[in-house]
């Protein structure tokens, strides 16, 4: 099925700043398991677990959600300029 397709490569790294939200709650697959060590090994990989927030966590706390992507996209202004400029 959908998930035949999928597979887990340890080795992927991103090229820009990604940003990784995930509900405390969320016990919906293996989003937690697979996002906390990714985080760990990859210096553009941020993530951030919300608080009183399962799967969905912007709609279960959207106040959090927004307010740690704003700053998100605030910090990385300068490397998106950069990343044009070249």
């Amino acid at each position: 099925m959908a998930g035949s397709c999928l597979h887990e490569d340890t080795a992927y790294r991103f090229r820009q700043p990604v940003l990784l939200l995930c509900g405390v709650d969320d016990k919906l697959g293996n989003i937690r398991k697979a996002a906390e060590p990714w985080a760990k090994e990859d210096r553009n990989c941020y993530l951030h677990m919300i608080e009183h927030a399962n799967h969905n966590s912007n709609q279960d706390n959207p106040t959090q959600v927004n307010r740690l992507i704003a700053g998100f996209l605030d910090l990385n202004q300068t490397f998106f300029r950069e990343q044009e400029e070249l």
